[in-house]
């Protein structure tokens, strides 16, 4: 059995059961490695770089469970020296609570289980007749070192962020802004009865799900099965916005031509506050103040780096070609970064979403997609109001 057959199994099992203690597994991401690439139905992919002294490793599987504290780590196995496996799984300890070798069920011996046993960590058995894993071991939760932790969640926690970010479909956040407007505080919303509820905003899309799960990003409301509850921010943001429905939608037209920040400042207050929040976008806020308040993208990647090497490669390069421009210890290597390799999650959804906010000054996007793409020309500047 391959090792990508393997890791394959393992995922289907780790995200559908239940720990012994009764925890799962929120986030899972699969290394950027070429032979896992090239399997596919491995999403999502995120290169995480474990540094430990003089060494680093790549975990083939790293996750968070739903506690929102612990770490989990797999290497796997499919021909490949179960010994050296175990190695690399015994060195992901120090970093993550819960530590795993995966590897074909046929391949595993007595002796290997004990060994793991003895070192507390866990072994998945892969069968090639199976969809799933069979745990042979489990591991109890051990404390990792702080800083190899640290390191290892903050690259999790961008992915997981970053990841999320996509669901700005739309360049107006006057879409996601609207629901605070819409919903009171309390009551749990049934999701079909929600067109209903939001009609007398008339610049709402079609596909208004999308606008829906922005809101949520946003942490304006959560969405909870078939309903939807407003936040707690949610309503704080629809006080400050203080404004009804009809009202708002005219101000969509008007924040085409300009943006939110400029035609409602409350309402781009409001975004700032929400934003501002989030680690990435200071780190970009803290980027563009050492660049000394404008920089293109290129300039802006290597100010970030500078400042936050764990969340920088993550936030700004594409998740499934960034092992390509990262060495081993996952530093990047700039003389083979290209346009291909950013990440339009960011230099699209979050620069548009900042501009309107009044973080950004309006600079211009540079393209929905990579193949548009000129990071040279893309100049991103902070305006006077951060």
């Amino acid at each position: 059995m391959t090792e990508p057959a393997v890791v394959e199994r393992v995922r289907s099992f780790l995200t559908s059961t239940s720990l012994p203690d009764g925890g799962s597994v929120l986030h899972l991401f699969t290394d950027a490695h070429h032979t896992l690439l090239e399997h596919g139905g491995l999403d999502p992919y995120q290169r995480i770089t474990l540094e430990v002294g003089e060494d680093a490793r790549h975990p083939d599987l790293v996750g968070r469970l739903d506690d929102g504290e612990s770490l989990l780590a797999v290497e796997a196995k499919g021909t490949g020296d179960l010994l050296k496996g175990a190695a690399q799984a015994e060195m992901y300890q120090d970093g993550v609570q819960y530590s795993f070798l995966s590897a074909p069920a046929d391949r595993i011996s007595e002796p290997t289980v004990e060994r793991l046993r003895e070192k507390n960590i866990g072994l998945l058995a892969a069968s090639a007749n199976q969809e799933s894993a069979e745990p042979l071991v489990w591991p109890r939760a051990r404390q990792p070192w702080r800083d190899p932790y640290q390191s290892i969640r903050r690259q999790l926690d961008t992915g997981v962020r970053t990841q999320e970010w996509s669901t700005f479909t739309y360049n107006l956040p006057t879409h996601y802004l609207a629901w605070a407007i819409a919903l009171e505080p309390g009551p749990l919303y049934n999701t079909a009865k929600l067109p209903n509820i939001i009609e007398p905003y008339e610049a709402l899309p079609k596909r208004w799900k999308g606008a829906l799960r922005g809101a949520e990003t946003l942490g304006l409301l959560r969405i909870q099965g078939n309903g939807v509850r407003l936040t707690p921010t949610g309503a704080a943001v629809g006080d400050i916005l203080d404004t009804s429905l009809a009202e708002w939608s005219s101000i969509h037209p008007k924040a085409i031509h300009s943006t939110l920040a400029d035609v409602m400042p409350r309402a781009g207050a409001a975004l700032r506050i929400l934003l501002l929040q989030e680690p990435m976008v200071r780190l970009i806020v803290r980027g563009l103040k050492q660049a000394d308040s404008s920089a293109t993208m290129p300039q802006l990647v290597r100010a970030c780096d500078a400042l936050d090497h764990d969340r920088t490669p993550t936030l700004f390069f594409h998740p499934k070609r960034s092992a390509e421009i990262l060495d081993d210890r996952g530093r990047v290597q700039w003389d083979r970064v290209e346009p291909i390799h950013y990440r339009s999650t960011t230099f699209y959804q979050m620069k548009s979403i900042l501009k309107h906010a009044g973080i950004l000054e309006d600079t211009g996007l540079g393209g929905s997609s990579v193949n548009e793409y000129n990071p040279s020309e893309d100049v991103w500047a902070l305006r006077d109001v951060v």
